[in-house]
């Protein structure tokens, strides 16, 4: 189903998104080098003052 696609996930911090980001990584392993993690620490980085 997404064997050679793009996924973009945005979030997948909670129960839900942890399993599911899980179980998609398990069924359909990244290509090398196509895995991106970005994590924010500040909550408002990026938002206008």
């Amino acid at each position: 189903m997404f064997n050679g696609k793009s996924i973009f996930i945005s979030g997948g911090t909670g129960s839900f998104g942890r399993h599911f980001i899980h179980r998609l990584l398990e069924q359909y392993p990244p290509q090398p080098g196509c895995l991106k993690v970005v994590q924010n620490v500040d909550p408002h980085a990026g938002l206008p003052a």
